[in-house]
Formats: structure tokens, C-alpha cells, sequence
């Protein structure tokens, strides 16, 4: 695996990859040690029993709404993380309970001017294999507000 990753980032040199506590990360390079990257806000300890991808991710970028309802027939499991950046969350996530992958992606959308002033940060997980996979999105000023 970590020579198909290693050849992966050769084709695509502005990334880079690395082991973190067992999860291979792909990231921008310089957003490995950026201070405005939304994955590498640091946020508090979370503890949650009963919890989902989907109740994790509404937790992680958006902490001061409610929780969202669980559909019925989800896995659920305990969420605890013991506080870092929000990358080390997610890669947590994806260790607990079925096997799962987390994807983050910049949400720019089009406006008339051609520059998108509030672009969102959305993150997903999907659990392997072939799902259940849910995303979430919020304006990236908002993930960056935790800092």
C-alpha cells in the first residue's frame, strides 16, 4: 500500500501522504502545516455514546446546533476522542466501529463575480463496503471560527 501511495503523490506532486496512528492521509503539502487549514483547527475532547458518522460530523464542524436525527438501522457506536486537530478526529472516526474512509473537500460556489467569498468545508464518511455514506458542509469561516 504505501508504495501505490507513494506513486500516487508522484503523479500528483502537490500532495503528499503519511501515516497517521494507522490511517494513510493524502493532503495538499502545504496544508500539512497550514494554521487556516479547516482540518487543522483544534478542538476539544468529545465523548459521544450512541453515535453515528453522521451525528460525529454534525458534532466536529457544527457544535453549537443540535444534533441531527439518527435514521433507523445505522451503526452505532461510542465516539471518544480526546481532543487535537480536527484531522486526528476524523481519522479516530474512521477507526471506530466498521471499516470507514473520511474525504474534505472546498465547496466554491459560483456567484456572478466569479469569486466565491464563502466557500464551505464539507467532509464525508463512508463506510466500507459500499456505505452508508453521509457528508456535511458548512461555510469554511465557521470551521476557522474554532481556532
Amino acid at each position: 500500500m504505501r508504495d501505490v501511495l507513494d506513486q500516487v503523490v508522484k503523479l500528483a506532486p502537490e500532495y503528499s501522504w503519511y501515516e497517521m496512528n494507522g490511517v494513510a492521509v493524502i493532503r495538499p503539502t502545504a496544508a500539512w502545516t497550514d494554521p487556516n487549514d479547516e482540518l487543522n483547527v483544534v478542538i476539544p475532547a468529545l465523548h459521544i455514546d450512541d453515535a453515528t458518522a453522521r451525528t460525529v460530523l454534525h458534532r466536529l464542524l457544527l457544535p453549537d446546533h443540535p444534533d441531527p436525527a439518527t435514521p433507523g438501522g445505522r451503526d452505532v457506536f461510542t465516539f471518544d476522542f480526546s481532543g487535537g486537530a480536527i484531522v486526528d478526529a476524523l481519522n479516530v472516526l474512521v477507526k471506530t466501529g466498521k471499516p470507514a474512509i473520511w474525504t474534505a473537500h472546498l465547496l466554491v460556489h459560483e456567484t456572478p463575480s466569479g469569486h466565491d467569498q464563502y466557500p464551505s468545508q464539507g467532509i464525508g464518511v463512508m463506510t466500507l463496503p459500499g456505505g452508508p455514506a453521509d457528508t456535511i458542509a458548512t461555510p469554511r469561516s465557521r470551521v476557522l471560527a474554532r481556532r
